[in-house]
């Protein structure tokens, strides 16, 4: 089930303000607080439903390449030629590259690693080089994690839906985060609750190897603010957060 970029701003509103009225004054820093907790979310549980994979081919001469807009880090095999002999590129540090003999040593050939460089100050994009330096036109498949569609920049009213692919029954854990990103409204018990949900969730997304689906669907729906007022899902009620 979609849920609203707005509900979930209601939920945090609730935890430290008590009320879910939208308010000017905590909206943005709201969203940005939801936004940062569920890129780290999905950055520190390495949530399957977030893997991606593409492919590039590479131009004879030219070591340096760009990462997806949307990639946060690379997953499994990383970076991995498309067809026979289908060889596993190494990664390594940039440091550990610049401080060994490899760049001196071999510098034309068949790519056999690969280290990250930097971010581009043009299109924001993650820089990596294969080495050696490629002396043919190869197709190179890559796995990666992927960013959650940001929620940082909506604006209220605008209908905007949490990126699908963040598992319903982990909402709670995200908005008990967000929530703890406004200390000056709560009080240390209440951030233990917050922080314990929290953790819950986090583990809960680890432990799964492939997005919800079957079952776990089949739970009480997300049904915004109003359950706020005393309706239970199966894991907590925030109303009880605060006592």
């Amino acid at each position: 089930m979609p849920v609203l970029v707005d509900d979930l701003v209601k939920d945090v509103t609730y935890i430290i303000l008590n009320h879910t009225d939208h308010d000017p004054n905590s909206d943005g820093q709201v969203r940005r607080a939801l936004d940062a907790v569920l890129q780290e979310m999905v950055l520190e549980t390495q949530f399957a439903a977030f893997k991606k994979y593409d492919s590039f081919t590479t131009a004879v001469g030219d070591s340096a390449y760009a990462m997806p807009e949307d990639y946060v880090q690379c997953l499994s095999y990383g970076l991995q030629y498309a067809a026979a002999p289908f060889r596993t590129l190494d990664w390594i540090s940039e440091r550990d590259f610049l401080e060994s003999e490899m760049e001196r040593n071999q510098t034309s050939g068949e790519p056999v690693r690969f280290f990250i460089t930097h971010k581009s100050e043009a299109t924001g994009r993650w820089q990596f080089r294969l080495h050696p330096t490629p002396a043919s036109a190869i197709t190179i498949n890559r796995c990666y994690l992927s960013k959650p569609q940001s929620v940082a920049k909506t604006v209220a009213g605008a209908d905007t839906m949490l990126d699908p692919r963040f598992p319903e029954e982990r909402i709670r854990g995200l908005a008990c985060k967000a929530a703890t990103h406004f200390p000056q409204y709560l009080d240390p018990h209440t951030t233990d609750k917050l922080l314990m949900h929290y953790a819950t969730a986090v583990r809960g997304m680890s432990n799964k190897s492939e997005p919800i689906a079957g079952n776990v669907l089949q739970k009480r729906a997300y049904g915004g603010p109003a359950r706020l007022r005393g309706i239970a899902l199966p894991t907590i009620n925030i109303t009880s957060i605060r006592t």
